[in-house]
């Protein structure tokens, strides 16, 4: 009985070592796991290529990721990192005009690639397309809606695709996001100091207002260090390159 009760506990030893070995192993697997995971992309940039169109759900993004080889059999000789939707993290950009404009850090896109941009409303219908020609120049471009194009409190998904290969989209460089229009009074607002206008905009969370407003100061003047700092502090809120502050006006 007492060489019975000797095997028994070494059994439980043998069993107790070996759970803790597991433990400190699976510990250790799951802490590198942890380090080793990938770092999410800034979705203001294109993912490289315009999805397939069987893939269930594609990435949305307002910077590219490069995941194709976009300087073989295309028009689109430039780093695909330089083109950037400025908008927030989230890709949303409230505002309360129904034709509001839209914009875009581009590089030097040549005349002969075109750019195209769609918008479509909640049921993914079309409500506007648009398709522009390269400027050759890396600059701040603007995409005006028409007038009346949005509705109050409706969602609207964008599109802006650069069309580096016209017989194969799936070279596009795409970027997206989201708007939408709010019913606010800014009247009281519109004397207000450029700083204090830029902070009311920023609470009640007015993006592509701020952002027009940015423009307009930077058109009346452009070479004025207070402008470029409040388009420097602008960018910075949001996580985009500082460097776009002083980036040209594009037509």
């Amino acid at each position: 009985m007492f060489q019975s009760f000797k095997r028994h506990s070494w059994l439980l030893v043998l069993l107790g070592v070996s759970s803790m070995v597991g433990g400190f192993l699976s510990q250790g697997v799951y802490a590198q796991t942890s380090e080793d995971a990938p770092i999410a992309p800034d979705r203001r940039k294109p993912g490289g290529s315009r999805p397939d169109s069987d893939s269930i759900e594609a990435p949305m993004r307002r910077k590219p990721g490069g995941s194709r080889d976009l300087l073989s059999n295309n028009s689109c000789r430039f780093d695909p990192q330089e083109l950037t939707a400025l908008i927030p993290e989230s890709l949303k950009g409230a505002t309360t005009s129904a034709s509001p404009t839209l914009f875009f850090a581009v590089p030097p896109i040549s005349a002969k690639t075109s750019i195209e941009f769609v918008l479509r409303d909640a049921n993914d219908q079309l409500v506007y397309e648009r398709t522009v020609s390269g400027l050759g120049q890396a600059g701040i471009l603007p995409m005006t809606l028409p007038p009346n194009t949005l509705s109050p409190s409706q969602d609207y998904h964008w599109y802006l695709s650069i069309i580096c290969n016209n017989r194969d989209r799936a070279y596009d460089l795409v970027v997206e996001g989201f708007v939408q229009r709010l019913t606010l009074d800014l009247n009281q607002k519109t004397n207000a100091d450029p700083a204090d206008r830029i902070k009311f905009y920023q609470t009640q969370n007015l993006w592509q207002d701020q952002l027009a407003f940015l423009v307009e100061l930077k058109r009346d003047r452009p070479t004025d260090p207070e402008v470029t700092n409040l388009w420097k502090q602008t960018l910075k809120s949001v996580n985009l390159d500082e460097a776009i502050a002083v980036n040209p006006l594009l037509p």
